[in-house]
């Protein structure tokens, strides 16, 4: 594919010369005398030769010119990854991360978005690629489908790619109301609110005939739970219990004990004994205070 033009010392064109696949090409025959060849296309890829060759054609002989000819560098471009969420297309997402890979499937760069969702590639050269995703944002799906993408010289192709959320994590408890003498005994009837981080009531929970309650889908969080209503026959919890529900556990269990009459399970009573040692007193003194009146003692 390389084109020469053959001039006399003139300056006259006086022949053409084309190579071939194999890279040669022979005149026609010439005048003996001196001449001149001058490139005027180079070889595809390669750049066009500026100097001239001086060469000299003698009776009945075969000249051969060696002619080297420098290689051009691979027309490159790039390419610009921008990462959006897919509800809000101006939330950019830091964090994601691609694969490039070529026409032939071969890994030959990557891509991670930074603070402001964006990242741009080293040059590549022109032609086609793809892009997968191995790993998503934070908080957002893996996107399954591959990207294609077509490198042009000089250029800079951008590629805006849209995430889509993932649901908030979440989790729920199941409270298992007993006696505290007997966990055999399942307790119906307990009445318990849900109070989140700032104490607003989220539900109320009513264990069933089994003692048994589970609470709606709560996301990740710190919250307390509250006995409101005892079981008939069984004393109200004193103190309220906080539970953390955490990624790690799907559904926590909770066993709260309750107990019969005057007693009460350390952190699971309502008043306890407190009010029977009080009215225990109360009564103590009342008889003094009659014997003394009547001088019974």
């Amino acid at each position: 594919g390389a084109k020469f033009k053959i001039e006399d010392l003139n300056g006259k064109i006086v022949g053409e010369l084309v190579t071939n696949e194999e890279g040669e090409a022979i005149s026609k025959d010439l005048p003996i005398g001196n001449y001149t060849l001058v490139e005027k296309e180079a070889p595809k890829g390669y750049e066009l030769s500026k100097d001239k060759i001086a060469v000299k054609v003698e009776k009945d002989a075969e000249v051969e010119i060696k002619i080297g000819n420098k290689k051009l560098p691979d027309p490159m471009g790039k390419m610009k990854l921008v990462k959006v969420d897919i509800s809000d297309k101006n939330k950019k997402l830091a964090g994601a991360k691609f694969h490039i890979e070529d026409a032939k499937g071969k890994v030959v760069g990557e891509l991670i978005t930074d603070e402001k969702g964006e990242m741009i590639s080293k040059d590549l050269p022109i032609g086609n690629y793809t892009l997968v995703e191995i790993e998503a944002p934070k908080g957002y799906e893996l996107l399954k489908d591959k990207i294609a993408v077509k490198i042009e010289k000089d250029t800079v192709v951008e590629i805006k790619i849209e995430n889509k959320k993932l649901p908030d994590p979440t989790g729920q408890f199941e409270i298992e109301k007993v006696d505290d003498k007997d966990s055999e005994l399942k307790l119906k009837g307990a009445v318990f609110q849900v109070l989140d981080k700032e104490g607003k009531e989220l539900s109320r929970l009513i264990t069933d005939e089994k003692g048994k309650v589970i609470s709606t889908q709560l996301a990740i969080g710190k919250y307390t739970i509250k006995e409101i209503k005892a079981p008939n026959g069984y004393m109200l919890l004193r103190d309220p219990i906080e539970i953390e529900i955490t990624e790690a556990v799907k559904t926590q269990k909770i066993t709260v004990k309750n107990a019969k009459n005057n007693w009460v399970i350390p952190n699971t009573g309502g008043s306890g004994t407190t009010i029977f040692y009080v009215i225990g007193i109360m009564l103590m003194f009342g008889v003094l205070y009659f014997c003394k009146k009547n001088r019974i003692l």
